[in-house]
């Protein structure tokens, strides 16, 4: 069982939150179709997710600093 600290939790957390932003950024950026279920998803909920998905990221980075 690995010793998981807040540290590293931290860390783990914001990195996979900004592999999302990124890929939420790059549906947005190449305006690529997305569905959820028989619902087409706009292009802006990508640009919202992304920015969300950044903020968390952020904040896990500097959660772990301390």
């Amino acid at each position: 069982v690995m010793n998981m600290t807040s540290q590293r939790f931290s860390r783990l957390a914001a990195v996979i939150f900004a592999l999302g932003a990124l890929a939420q950024l790059s549906r947005a950026l190449m305006g690529f179709n997305m569905m959820a279920g028989s619902m087409m998803v706009p292009v802006w909920a990508s640009w919202l997710a992304a920015l969300v998905l950044a903020l968390l990221a952020w904040a896990g980075f500097i959660a772990q600093s301390k």
